[in-house]
C-alpha cells in the first residue's frame, strides 16, 4: 500500500491540451473515484498514472518515489481494464498466476497465493476453465483476481463494470467494496457512472473537459456542488437548474426569461427537495407533462415556461399530466451558481421569495 500524489498534471496532443493541471493527494488505503462524462480525460489521467501515457508536465509520486520516468512494470501498480484483457488460451489459474511466474516467484508460493485469492472471489470451481467458458461477471472477477495476487501498492480500475448488465453491476459494486475493505489497498477508479462513483468512493474527483471541478466525499459533492456542472452531473434525476435573480431587497425570484438581467444567477434544487404546497406558498408552479410511477416514488416531469423541471414525489401522491403542481423548497436545499462563472456562491443573507413570474 502507498500514498499516490498527482501534482499539476498536464497532457497535450500537439496544440490540444487534454488535461489542465490536475492535482490530488490520495492517502494510503483510500478509494478515490474519477468521474465525468465521456471524453473528459479521466481514462487518459489513469493511463498516465499507469505509465501507459507520457506526461506532458507535472509529477506523479507513488509512496516516496516519483515515477514519471519509470516503466509500468516498475511502478508497483496493477490495472483492471474495461474489457477484462484475459489471455484466451490460458485457464483462469494460468491467467491469475502469469504475472507472478514472470517475476520468478516459486511455484508453491504462486499456487498458495492464487488459491487464496480465488477462494476469496468465489473462483475456485472455475480455476481450470478458459475465459470463453465464463460469464462477463466471472471474467471480471478473474481480471480483479489477477491484479490482487500481485499485491501492488496501487490498484487502477478503468471502467471495469461498464460491460456488465445492470443487475451484475450492482453485485460487482458490492464485491468491490467488500474487497477494498478487506485489502485496504489504495485504489484509483475511473467511471462515467455517478452511481458507481457515489457508492464506491471515499472521495471523488469530478472532471470536466480536463479540468477538476470538485474533489470531496460523495456527500460533500452531492450536498454542496462547487459548480453548475457538478450540480447537473451528480444526481439522478439531475438537479433542476433554473434562471433566477435577486431583487434590491435581496429576495430570490425565479425568472425563466431567456435574457440575463442584472443580479441574475442560476438557482439549483434537487427533485427530492421540491415539496408540494399551497399555490400561495409556492416557489415554483410546475405544468406537469409526464408522470413516471416507480412504485415507492413518482417523478413528475414538467416545465415553468420553457424551463424543464423534475419533481420527485411519494408514490401515493396523485398527480396527472396537465395538472399544475405548486412546490417549494427550504432555503437549506437551494443552491446558487454565478451566471458568469457557473461557480457556487453563498445564499446566506438572502431570502427565497415565494414567487414565479411564469405559472
Amino acid at each position: 500500500m502507498a500514498k499516490l500524489s498527482l501534482s499539476n498534471l498536464r497532457k497535450s496532443y500537439g496544440d490540444t491540451e487534454i488535461l489542465h493541471g490536475v492535482s490530488m493527494e490520495i492517502e494510503d488505503g483510500e478509494f478515490v473515484v474519477i468521474v465525468g462524462p465521456s471524453g473528459c480525460g479521466k481514462s487518459t489521467l489513469l493511463r498516465m498514472v499507469a505509465g501507459l501515457e507520457v506526461i506532458t508536465s507535472g509529477e506523479i509520486a507513488i509512496g516516496d518515489r516519483v515515477v514519471n520516468r519509470l516503466e509500468p512494470a516498475d511502478r508497483d501498480i496493477a490495472m483492471v481494464f474495461q474489457n477484462y484483457a484475459l489471455y484466451p488460451h490460458m485457464t483462469v489459474r494460468q491467467n491469475m498466476s502469469y504475472g507472478l511466474k514472470i517475476r520468478g516467484m516459486k511455484p508453491v508460493l504462486v499456487k498458495e497465493r492464487v488459491d487464496a485469492v480465488a477462494d476469496s472471489l468465489g473462483l475456485t470451481p472455475l480455476l481450470e476453465r478458459k475465459p470463453r467458458q465464463l460469464s462477463g461477471g466471472q471474467r471480471q472477477r478473474v481480471a480483479m483476481g489477477r491484479a490482487i495476487v500481485r499485491e501492488p501498492s496501487v490498484f487502477l480500475f478503468d471502467e471495469p463494470l461498464s460491460n456488465l448488465d445492470a443487475k451484475l453491476r450492482v453485485q460487482m459494486r458490492l464485491e468491490l467494496e467488500l474487497l477494498h475493505r478487506r485489502l485496504g489497498t489504495t485504489c484509483l477508479y475511473v467511471t462515467h457512472d455517478q452511481v458507481e462513483a457515489i457508492t464506491l468512493a471515499d472521495r471523488m474527483m469530478v472532471l470536466n473537459a480536463g479540468v477538476v471541478e470538485q474533489i470531496g466525499t460523495p456527500q460533500e459533492v452531492y450536498r454542496t456542488p462547487a459548480s453548475r456542472f457538478v450540480a447537473g452531473f451528480i444526481g439522478s434525476p439531475s438537479m433542476n437548474l433554473i434562471p433566477a435573480r435577486r431583487t434590491r431587497t435581496g429576495d430570490i425570484l425565479v425568472d425563466a426569461a431567456a435574457d440575463p438581467q442584472p443580479g441574475s444567477f442560476t438557482l439549483g434544487v434537487r427533485p427530492e427537495h421540491l415539496v408540494p404546497c399551497p399555490e400561495a406558498d409556492a416557489l415554483l408552479v410546475v405544468a406537469v407533462n409526464v408522470v413516471e410511477n416507480l412504485g415507492a416514488d413518482s417523478f413528475a416531469y414538467g416545465s415553468i415556461g420553457s424551463q424543464e423541471v423534475v419533481v420527485r414525489l411519494p408514490g401515493e401522491h396523485q398527480v396527472s399530466p396537465g395538472d399544475r403542481l405548486p412546490v417549494r423548497a427550504s432555503q437549506e436545499h437551494l443552491h446558487c451558481f454565478d451566471a458568469e462563472t457557473d461557480r457556487r456562491v453563498d445564499l446566506q443573507g438572502h431570502s427565497a421569495g415565494m414567487y414565479s413570474n411564469i405559472q
